[in-house]
């Protein structure tokens, strides 16, 4: 413990800026460990903290870091000011100097990591009784650590779900296992250009220790193959499709949707490298998927309806697309951008789907992508004018595209509106 305490004292004192999930997780996990509350200022400009001004905390608090959660971007001016003199960090970075000997196994990726993650979470499981999932997740590490330093045990497998965003301020990982789920343009709104982007997903291999395997069905990773096989020469690095999957299990798992094959094959191309027992692989072929992922709502007045709300790339949109079959499909587009390039989208010109775009980006989002359909101011406007013309036969597919910050407050709240929509429009 004293090490560890060792490694946190140079850090102070600190400012905590943004006091979303990760924000509040740090100031526990910091005040459990027996760091003094003078010594720890909160940073927000809209949520309560102690500052809601940075020149006013910077010249008051004279802070010697700042530990930046994963929605401010690092860019902003007065950080990067402050960065010339003083240390950066974040959440993660200071919850793993809390950490022996977890086993990490770390996942990235522009789509399927959080059902990745889970898959993983559920396999571990059944070997781990106190195995840690979280990250990106949903569930900051500080959440463990803090319940570690209360006396819970320790976990034998630590899994975490690593945006971009985090890996851009995450300088002490040390991930035992790292999983690279897929390559395509998203938060090109915070990002230079797609190489930048690709570039934080593909640092996580710098600070990788045993081996990394990557979903080579995803033809953007394919294509770097080589690239990658020369670049990181010091770490194992596997290549898997969904052919891995289909090779090493006969029996048909719970969860749908023809590209959580590859998911699967990842996972159990992890679980073939820990030598995890049956009941491990049992636990994943009966994991049913996320909510929000191709969340099957039910069928109501002989409709389909499929929440996909955590579309917020349009290869997931594509994916959710490609996997419903229905004679008609209502698909909802729309929402807040990301500088995405929505024009991917006019493959998906044909007669059985017919388009409902909404949200801040809907006008934009229709033209940049060429499809004929409604337009909506909003998600709830969209769904009042989509109940009038449904018919027995149709699907419903909610895979937006864009965030939902114009309208909701993250994407579970969009899924859950959509949801309570259906069920109070249509459960019989």
């Amino acid at each position: 413990m004293m090490t560890e305490i060792q490694n946190i004292q140079k850090y102070l004192p600190i400012a905590i800026v943004g006091m979303g999930l990760t924000g509040d997780a740090l100031l526990k996990m910091l005040l459990a460990a027996g760091i003094q509350r003078d010594q720890i200022k909160t940073f927000d400009g809209k949520k309560p903290a102690d500052y809601s001004d940075p020149e006013k905390l910077l010249a008051e608090f004279k802070p010697q870091s700042l530990a930046v959660s994963p929605g401010i971007p690092l860019s902003q001016k007065w950080i990067q000011d402050f960065k010339k003199t003083g240390k950066v960090t974040s959440e993660l970075e200071l919850a793993t100097y809390f950490l022996k000997s977890e086993k990490i196994i770390s996942i990235t990726g522009s789509l399927g990591k959080s059902t990745t993650t889970a898959l993983l979470a559920a396999g571990a499981g059944a070997v781990d009784s106190h195995a840690f999932h979280g990250g990106n997740f949903g569930i900051p590490l500080a959440n463990y650590v803090t319940a570690v330093l209360q006396g819970k045990s320790r976990s034998e497998y630590v899994i975490l779900e690593l945006s971009s965003f985090q890996l851009e301020n995450y300088k002490n990982l040390k991930s035992d296992i790292s999983l690279l789920t897929f390559l395509s343009s998203n938060h090109l709104e915070r990002y230079k250009n797609r190489e930048e982007y690709y570039e934080t997903k593909l640092s996580l291999f710098e600070k990788t220790k045993e081996i990394a395997f990557l979903n080579s069905h995803s033809s953007d990773i394919s294509k770097l193959q080589n690239e990658l096989t020369a670049r990181f020469k010091n770490l194992k690095l596997v290549f898997v499709d969904r052919d891995f999957f289909r090779k090493k299990e006969s029996r048909t798992p719970k969860i749908i949707g023809d590209h959580n094959l590859d998911n699967l094959a990842m996972v159990y191309a992890v679980a073939d490298y820990l030598k995890w027992p049956e009941k491990s692989l049992k636990a994943i072929l009966e994991f049913p998927g996320l909510a929000h992922r191709l969340e099957n709502c039910g069928i109501h007045q002989e409709i389909l309806f499929l929440n996909d709300s955590k579309a917020t790339a349009l290869d997931s949109v594509l994916e959710a697309a490609h996997s419903v079959v229905g004679n008609q499909i209502h698909l909802l587009l729309g929402g807040r951008d990301k500088n995405l390039p929505w024009e991917d989208l006019s493959i998906l010109k044909n007669s059985r789907f017919q388009f409902h775009f909404f949200g801040e980006f809907g006008e934009s989002a229709q033209k940049k992508s060429g499809l004929p359909g409604s337009l909506s101011p909003t998600l709830k406007s969209c769904l009042a004018e989509l109940k009038k013309i449904l018919k027995p036969q149709d699907v419903v597919l909610l895979s937006p595209g864009g965030t939902s910050f114009d309208e909701f407050t993250g994407f579970e709240d969009r899924g859950n509106y959509f949801k309570k929509w259906v069920l109070s429009e249509f459960k019989n």
